[in-house]
């Protein structure tokens, strides 16, 4: 709170709402009456679930959801199997919710409340009736009166508290919108067109994600899928079609830094800097994608990128396919590399998704400084490729969606 009041200082006046967002699928226990936290937030990355044999498994099959480690419900289940459920847990007096709900409910000094995008991130959502599964939850141990309210993303939440507004620099009453996921913002910021547009996001992991008209819209063959994507709410009764690889990024600093090590290990003397290296990679990249059009090349090897498993299945590891005396070069393994991450993401999508979708448009750290990964990614989806021009899209998002919800322009 007091790096935002550093960042609003001299612009306090012009602040008309307040949007929040974050990391999705972590969880935090308050005292529903005071706010007060109990408990360490444990985040997304988590590992206690699948760190135990059958847990996972045996908890899916109790609720007939699909969980993953680190979403919060999971590990709502894990508590209670290992007695570490917080007192008061039964009877409502404590209440689990991400770290951005506890923070929105200490800005308004109200109720906790989540938004259909966040719970659906906690797990044990019931996206047809929008609100909990509680018969899941009993199944899971975890009891429904722990979970909070559930409302659609946008709804207001409140107004800023005098004790809030004080340390913020400012004024008590300003509107405050109800925290959503960091995706979801992230979407609202990065597209132009939801109807027509893919929205690619390369970071350390990499997100693909279009977005539906209505969770009613949604073909049943898609609905049947499975376990490589999923469909997450968005703003307006909407759904997002997503899939997701953990390595992305990931992928291309592992590519870049082994060839700092073999470099290493083979006595090279003094190497250039980490930027050089990426830079020549991608320059290398580039150039073998170009001689392979031109036929001067053989096709590069086919990558893998599943380097630390998914989260669907998390036994998977990465693989070269096809590769022969000709293709083992720096620039062929470049171009393997970049091509394996776009081609593990649009694999996970399931086709329907992409009828009628007429560009990708491509954010995150990763998209924004390699070329290379941003030709793949285009020649993959086989679709024009747009660098979205705003920065900290999941920030801009959520004053997008404040701003909407409360009508200002």
């Amino acid at each position: 709170m007091d790096l935002v009041a550093e960042l609003v200082r001299g612009t306090e006046e012009e602040v008309a709402c307040v949007g929040v967002t974050g990391q999705m699928h972590g969880v935090v226990v308050l005292a529903r009456d005071t706010g007060a936290v109990l408990t360490p937030l444990v985040t997304w990355q988590d590992q206690r679930c699948a760190e135990e044999p059958g847990f996972l498994a045996r908890l899916c099959r109790a609720t007939g959801h699909d969980l993953c480690t680190g979403f919060g419900c999971a590990t709502l289940a894990w508590a209670r199997a290992h007695d570490a459920m917080p007192a008061g847990a039964e009877t409502g007096a404590v209440v689990a919710c991400t770290v951005m709900d506890a923070l929105v409910a200490r800005l308004c000094g109200g109720e906790v409340v989540m938004d259909d995008a966040n719970a659906a991130s906690f797990g044990l959502y019931d996206g047809r009736a929008r609100d909990w599964d509680c018969s899941a939850a009993l199944a899971a141990g975890v009891p429904p009166a722990l979970l909070p309210r559930v409302v659609s993303a946008g709804t207001p939440a409140g107004t800023l508290a005098p004790p809030a507004a004080a340390r913020l620099g400012l004024r008590a009453g300003t509107p405050v919108c109800t925290a959503t996921g960091d995706f979801q913002a992230a979407l609202l910021a990065s597209l132009a067109n939801v109807d027509s547009d893919v929205a690619l996001n390369l970071g350390t992991g990499g997100q693909v994600a279009v977005v539906l008209p209505s969770s009613t819209q949604v073909p049943a063959h898609m609905r049947e899928s499975g376990r490589a994507y999923e469909f997450r709410p968005f703003p307006r009764h909407r759904v997002a079609v997503t899939a997701a690889t953990l390595c992305a990024g990931a992928a291309w600093a592992w590519l870049a830094s082994s060839a700092r090590s073999w470099a290493l290990a083979l006595g090279a003397g003094s190497l250039p800097e980490e930027a050089h290296i990426y830079a020549r990679l991608d320059t290398l990249g580039l150039a073998y994608l170009d001689d392979w059009a031109a036929g001067r090349v053989s096709q590069p090897p086919y990558f893998g990128v599943h380097l630390l498993g998914e989260r669907h299945d998390p036994s998977m590891r990465g693989r070269i396919d096809g590769i022969s005396l000709e293709n083992a070069g720096p620039g062929a393994m470049a171009a393997a590399v970049a091509r394996g991450i776009a081609r593990a993401l649009r694999e996970q999508l399931p086709p329907a998704a992409l009828e009628g979708r007429t560009r990708v448009v491509a954010s995150g750290g990763a998209a924004r400084r390699s070329a290379l990964l941003r030709r793949a990614a285009a020649e993959e989806f086989g679709l024009p490729l747009h660098l979205c021009g705003v920065g900290e899209e999941a920030a801009v998002g959520a004053a997008l969606l404040a701003e909407q919800m409360f009508g200002i322009d």
